[in-house]
């Protein structure tokens, strides 16, 4: 396996990890303290812990794409940005992101009022 492809398997993986424990966190607790002050004022007090959950849950997506890209690199012995192996992980990570982001502009604009 080439330095790089040990590199990026490993960045990717770890990285992952990182996100996956920390939107589990936030998944398990509710507890909202990633996300900035300016939305939490404009969110409804009563639904925080949720929107603290679903946000949980769009960075959980995207660290378990980081960590699958990773095994895949490790895996095949390529760098992360080398393969149409890696579109898989792509669409968890962008749906993840696509999550939590959703969800903040949601629940901050409030565009159902």
């Amino acid at each position: 396996m080439s330095p790089e492809a040990l590199r990026s398997s490993i960045g990717g993986m770890v990285g992952g990890i990182c996100f996956l424990v920390v939107g589990v966190l936030m998944v398990k607790t509710g507890n909202p303290g990633l996300i900035h002050s300016y939305h939490i004022a404009h969110i409804p007090s009563e639904k925080i812990p949720l929107v603290a959950r679903l946000v949980g849950l769009g960075i959980a997506l995207t660290g378990a794409g980081l960590v699958l890209a990773g095994i895949i690199a490790f895996a095949s012995q390529i760098p992360l940005s080398a393969s149409a192996a890696f579109i898989l992980p792509l669409i968890i990570i962008f749906a993840g992101l696509g999550v939590s982001l959703l969800t903040i502009v949601v629940f901050t604009f409030r565009p159902w009022s």
